[in-house]
């Protein structure tokens, strides 16, 4: 999306893509509380909601985020050698283990397992994120 205007037709892709959700949940924004938006949500029975104005702290995403960095801490804290400047390497590495982490709410299931419908490949996490690799190199110089 390059415009905010873009919106509903990116939800109603996705809504094609993937499948309805039974709820949406909103920050009260003009395009999330639009007419074509709520056209969209009224074509696929899709039930609207909207979070408490002025208190985040009750919000889905300000939770996860605060998740999201607690799990960042941990993993730097528990990596001896990283330095960290990696912090943004680590974010990256815990943001794909997230992706296939089961969930006892889908039956043991993760989140692209359920909606692509085949077990992922973890074979992508058989190193540490962080290990230290020491190699030699010759240098010779001729003059």
């Amino acid at each position: 999306m390059r415009r905010e205007a873009q919106a509903p037709k990116a939800y109603e892709d996705l809504i094609c893509e993937h499948g309805a959700p039974n709820r949406t949940v909103t920050d009260n924004a003009k395009v999330l509380t639009g007419h074509k938006w709520t056209s969209i949500n009224r074509r696929y029975c899709i039930e609207s909601g909207f979070t408490v104005p002025h208190h985040q702290h009750q919000n889905y995403s300000e939770g996860e985020g605060g998740n999201f960095k607690f799990a960042m801490l941990k993993l730097m804290h528990n990596t001896k050698h990283a330095p960290l400047s990696y912090w943004c390497f680590a974010a990256n590495f815990l943001d794909k283990v997230c992706r296939f982490l089961s969930k006892q709410s889908l039956d043991g299931r993760c989140r692209s397992e359920m909606i692509n419908g085949d077990t992922p490949d973890i074979s992508i996490f058989r190193f540490p994120w962080f290990t230290p690799i020491w190699f030699y190199c010759q240098v010779s110089f001729w003059i």
